[in-house]
């Protein structure tokens, strides 16, 4: 093997992929990343068993040669070198292999790095192509941050550390619960079909950096056991979680006794505040309070430290203003923070009701979160 690659976009790409190769593996193989040279493209493969990463470089991009292959090959490198070793280099570089053993060349810079071999990487999953589901890549990644933080943390329920996605025609919703705290947004999709599965939320989080700032149709492929999201010159697969995801639908009120819009920024800005002396109890208590059409009181309390209180303009009240409850301050702040409007709704059905929580101008997007106890 053999090729000669821009420094700057093989940085990127080495980068990247390395990210989701795990130190810790108990697979030598699987410690390093995987190189294959085509006539047309280089292939970069990284993979931790549960995610794989696939990055490919061209020939050329944006009018500019970036990639000369003179003789087709592959190779495993060790991320523990090759990635530091990669960073350091300036210049284009020159990679030749012989024998497993990788001759790395930039500018002066001569470097010899014994490599692995490749027949021993696991295959890449074989997903079929036929039902595409496809989306706008900007609004699944929305799709992502609005959703993925709600899952839970804890693996004594395996299903819910997880995304549940499931669509069908031109609808996509994503579902994301711990069993205290749920969100769900939907979007337009192109699918042919119908589905559903359900994907760990670590391989979420690492799909999200990688398609954070690209743009472009992103297309996903769902089979029994893997899922993969294509998007250019990235694919990333995904092991899903197995069983039946519970249906949460019948856990969202269909009426309110209680329902006040608030200025977004300003309310999240308060429950942020009242963070700071809420860590003390189990459920980062805040309190919050309406007496009359016009406040809302958030407040919260230490018991060695002190305590604070201040009051929101309500802009809109519907139906009983009287209200007095307890609220994961953590999990309220989380909800606040990827709210895509001006104005949120809080809708409320009792002491022990699930709080709703949405944005004023639209429905594709909805969170609940349960009510604490005082004490």
């Amino acid at each position: 093997m053999e090729f000669v690659v821009d420094h700057e976009r093989f940085h990127r790409v080495i980068t990247q992929v390395s990210s989701v190769v795990s130190s810790r593996t108990t697979i030598p193989i699987l410690s390093g990343i995987k190189i294959k040279a085509e006539e047309d493209r280089l292939i970069v493969v990284g993979s931790n068993s549960e995610v794989v990463l696939v990055k490919e470089i061209p020939l050329h991009s944006e009018g500019k040669k970036v990639l000369e292959v003179k003789q087709r090959g592959e190779i495993v490198l060790g991320t523990r070198y090759l990635s530091p070793l990669v960073k350091k280099l300036s210049e284009d570089i020159s990679f030749s292999v012989q024998h497993h053993v990788a001759h790395i060349r930039s500018g002066d810079v001569k470097t010899r790095l014994s490599g692995m071999n490749p027949d021993d990487y696991p295959n890449l999953p074989e997903l079929r192509q036929e039902q595409a589901v496809t989306v706008d890549g900007k609004a699944f990644n929305e799709m992502l941050q609005q959703t993925v933080f709600a899952a839970s943390t804890n693996q004594s329920r395996p299903l819910l550390t997880g995304v549940h996605f499931s669509y069908s025609n031109d609808h996509l919703k994503a579902v994301a619960t711990n069993s205290h705290r749920l969100s769900m947004r939907h979007t337009e999709t192109n699918a042919g079909g119908e589905g559903n599965c359900t994907v760990p939320a670590s391989s979420l989080v690492t799909l999200s950096k990688l398609i954070n700032k690209q743009s472009g149709e992103l297309s996903l492929y769902i089979d029994e056991h893997f899922i993969s999201f294509s998007q250019g010159s990235t694919t990333l697969y995904s092991r899903l979680l197995e069983g039946t995801y519970p249906n949460v639908s019948s856990l969202i009120p269909n009426e309110s006794k209680l329902t006040i819009s608030l200025d977004t920024k300003k309310l999240y800005e308060a429950v942020d505040r009242a963070c700071l002396f809420a860590s003390d109890w189990r459920h980062n208590n805040i309190r919050m309070r309406l007496k009359d059409d016009s406040e809302l009181s958030i407040s919260s309390r230490t018991d060695e430290m002190g305590d604070i209180s201040e009051k929101q303009v309500v802009t809109k009240v519907s139906g009983d203003a009287e209200l007095d409850l307890y609220v994961d301050g953590q999990f309220l702040k989380e909800a606040l923070a990827f709210m895509d409007d001006e104005e949120t709704l809080l809708s409320f059905g009792g002491a022990m009701r699930p709080i709703v929580i949405k944005p004023k101008s639209h429905s594709s997007y909805i969170q609940l979160i349960s009510p604490v106890r005082s004490y």
